[in-house]
């Protein structure tokens, strides 16, 4: 191939500036030998045109030209040594991809990126023997210093003998652990996790990590093990009457072993300062797991702690060999308005005699008082099993708060033990709403106050064999019964539930309603006999009943389930309805005939019915 001239013109033309620039820089360095240490030295050792070095004293050295007798900086060279020093860094230009991308020194761009904890210790996290209390404190320190808004965590195990303090009023940081969410029990990543140990002496007051006042702060993938000797793995506080700390995210982390609680939002003990002086409101929780936590997993001790949301939170009893039983999953000490828990799972907590709200899910305390309590709570998909219950409330003086559970299941493994226990405290105007729960024992409401509007279930389900409602406050006496538990032989039917369940084990000599509702009201009777079968009521024994000789026995075969239905008609209860029984179809009073059905359809049918408002006919 032959090229004209023209064209060979061309192409050497199109050599780029870049290509002649790089051959003149080589020369440069070449001829720029030896180094002097300083200009003047230089040109003295130079003739015009040739180039010459000075050593800068800082790692780096400039090459010159003499023009002329006058030193003409070319471009200054950086040695190895200076870009291994501590501002090697800024020495090197970063020029992030997209148009419009600037360049800027290497280190401004990896301070942006957040501190790193192993640059504050050799050998730190590396576990063993080393305490780490140092090193993780002069990172925390640095954040507030440096104006960093992330301390990255290397996966490894940290020591801690001293609560970690972050520095008071920090806001909008990022601790991040690299290692990532640690699982249910411990790591199942092949031990690439990030944990803080705590090896303290024991003492109940400590916490292992402290935030101060601190707000919008993230601690994210670093578990905390409290060894038995912690009190609690992390503390919300402040230090400080007219400040709080508000708006942070803890996530995808596990708590364990804490002597009290994994978290506590507030400080031990009652609230140091009343309502409105501090504000804790708006904490996520998210993706946690906790294993054996003395008093709780989480605990909301403050007044204006409101707001809450607990996503993902896994909750379980200790089986390790130095047992420590978590009694609540979630307490809601003071403080929790309008939380929200959903996805949250507990299992296997302790039931302690003395403590009746102990291992419960959700142990609401001090909401009786006005200034304080979780009142609104919402509960979403949630899941109880084990001794204790879903719920246990003392709820607030305050009216018109109400209470959702929505889609929660509660598989309490103890007859003892109530699903859901409620004390209405004084007053008579808080809703309470069951939507589409599952219950293995009670719903228990033991206030004299409680009005048959406040409570409402809808499409639940209940264990065979137990409790759908029982009211023991004084208007109503042993409302629910199992195997034939009755007040002197008798059944009373609250006027407040629209659903009693009764197993019979013995005779029943009588049958009355405690009051009577208004017109329209219905109650609607389960009889299931025993094993044995044969057992029977006496309707005629009570005055609230009308055309007492002609109600029915139930079904007399064992475990059989025979269904009555009654209105009210201000003064008495009349029988409307009847399924269950074996004998030939029954008339009905207000019109048709009851068509006989099987035992579990017909408990099916009414447990799907099950309302409790006033116009439910």
């Amino acid at each position: 191939m032959n090229l004209t001239s023209t064209t060979r013109r061309q192409l050497i033309a199109a050599v780029p500036a870049v290509t002649a620039a790089a051959t003149i820089s080589a020369n440069l360095r070449a001829a720029a030998s030896p180094t002097y240490p300083n200009t003047p030295a230089g040109l003295a050792g130079s003739i015009p045109g040739q180039a010459f070095a000075v050593d800068n004293d800082d790692g780096t050295v400039t090459v010159y030209v003499n023009k002329g007798g006058d030193a003409v900086a070319q471009f200054t060279l950086t040695t190895t040594a200076a870009l291994s020093a501590a501002d090697g860094a800024g020495k090197i230009g970063f020029t992030p991809d997209g148009r419009g991308a600037t360049t800027r020194p290497t280190d401004a761009a990896i301070r942006d990126l957040g501190q790193n904890l192993k640059s504050f210790g050799e050998g730190v996290g590396t576990g063993s023997a080393r305490i780490d209390t140092a090193a993780w404190q002069a990172a925390l320190a640095s954040l507030a210093s440096t104006g960093s808004r992330k301390l990255i965590v290397p996966v490894g195990e940290y020591l801690i003998e001293d609560t970690l303090l972050l520095p008071a009023n920090l806001s909008c940081i990022e601790i991040v652990g690299q290692g990532g969410y640690d699982g249910i029990r411990g790591p199942i990543n092949q031990s690439l996790f990030t944990s803080l140990k705590w090896v303290g002496r024991r003492d109940p007051t400590a916490a292992v990590v402290r935030f101060d006042q601190s707000c919008g702060c993230v601690w994210r993938g670093i578990s905390i093990d409290c060894n038995y000797r912690a009190g609690f793995g992390l503390q919300f506080m402040s230090s400080s009457h007219d400040t709080g700390s508000i708006k942070n995210i803890i996530e995808r982390c596990s708590i364990h072993y804490a002597l009290r609680d994994g978290i506590i939002v507030g400080e031990w003990g009652d609230p140091a300062v009343g309502p409105g002086a501090r504000q804790f409101f708006g904490n996520r929780f998210s993706d946690l797991t906790f294993y054996g936590c003395g008093q709780s997993a989480i605990h909301i001790n403050e007044w204006n702690a409101d707001q809450q949301v607990f996503d993902n939170v896994m909750v379980y009893l200790d089986d390790a060999p130095s047992p420590q039983h978590t009694l609540n999953a979630f307490w809601f000490d003071a403080g929790g308005q309008h939380s929200l828990l959903q996805n949250c799972q507990s299992g296997g907590l302790s039931v302690v005699p003395g403590i009746p709200s102990s291992g419960y899910m959700i142990r609401n305390e001090k909401s009786d008082q006005s200034i304080g309590g979780a009142f609104g709570l919402t509960v979403v998909n949630c899941w109880q099993e084990g001794e204790g219950g879903l719920y246990y409330g003392v709820t607030s003086t305050n009216d018109n708060k109400a209470f959702k559970f929505e889609r929660c299941a509660s598989f309490t493994n103890d007859k003892t033990n109530r699903s859901v226990y409620i004390d209405k405290g004084t007053s008579s105007q808080i809703p309470y709403t069951f939507d589409t729960c599952t219950f293995f024992s009670d719903v228990e409401i033991a206030s004299d106050t409680f009005r048959k509007e406040s409570l409402s279930l809808i499409n639940c389900i209940f264990s065979p064999g137990k409790g759908v409602i029982d009211f023991e406050g004084n208007l109503t006496t042993n409302g629910l019964f199992e195997k034939g538990r009755s007040h002197e032989d008798s059944i009373v039917l609250p006027r407040f539930a629209d659903l009693i369940r009764v197993t019979l084990n013995e005779n029943v000599n009588s049958v009355f309603a405690n009051g009577i509702s208004k017109k329209g009201d219905k109650i609607t009777l389960l009889v299931t006999q025993d094993d044995s079968g044969k057992r029977t009521i006496n309707f005629a024994s009570s005055g609230n009943f009308s055309d007492q000789p002609t109600i029915p026995q139930p079904n007399t075969a064992p475990n059989s389930t025979t269904v009555y239905s009654f209105i009210s008609d201000g003064s008495l209860y009349y029988l409307v309805g009847i399924q269950g029984l074996l004998s030939s179809a029954i008339a009905n009073p207000v019109g048709g005939t009851t068509v006989d059905v099987e035992a579990r359809h017909a408990i099916n049918l009414m447990l799907a019915q099950l309302r409790f408002r006033d116009d439910f006919v």
